[in-house]
């Protein structure tokens, strides 16, 4: 029985470390992925499966012009708000469409499609529209969900 614990704890000892490790590898990828989109895109944002906003986006806020993007009061409002809440209601089931039909055409291995984008109005501060072009990456995580990175130009 003395063996068979010592088996238990190291497998799981070496099942969290594989997590880790997997987790850290997904973390420098998006980190890879949000240097890339700077170079070309005037903000990024994640968003989860349901498409809400994932964690600060001070350029976002900064690109809608809602106060001092500094501010974590400002940059933490649009955490788990809608992406598409920010859009013209016309471009919402447009947006939609294209993150899950390159997220579902991604998750295959033989996929080698080209980066492609999308033109969309976003509502800035006092409903302003402005003409905004998006590109997407997805985000597959250990755990089997999505998250999509979305370049705003």
């Amino acid at each position: 029985t003395e063996n068979l614990v010592r088996d238990t704890v190291k497998a799981k000892c070496e099942s969290a470390r594989s997590k880790r490790s997997v987790e850290q590898s997904q973390l420098q990828s998006l980190c890879e992925h949000r240097r890339m989109l700077s170079l070309h895109c005037d903000a990024d944002v994640l968003l989860d499966e349901a498409l809400q906003i994932v964690g600060a986006c001070p350029k976002l806020c900064h690109l809608l012009m809602l106060g001092n993007a500094s501010g974590a009061s400002v940059t933490r409002a649009l955490t788990g708000k809608a992406f598409t809440d920010l859009m013209v209601t016309e471009d919402q089931p447009r947006f939609q469409e294209f993150v899950t039909h390159f997220a579902e055409d991604c998750a295959s291995p033989d996929s080698a499609l080209p980066a492609s984008s999308l033109h969309v109005q976003l509502r800035g501060a006092c409903g302003l529209k402005f003409t905004a072009e998006l590109f997407h990456v997805p985000i597959l995580l250990c755990c089997g969900r999505a998250q999509h990175l979305i370049g705003i130009k």
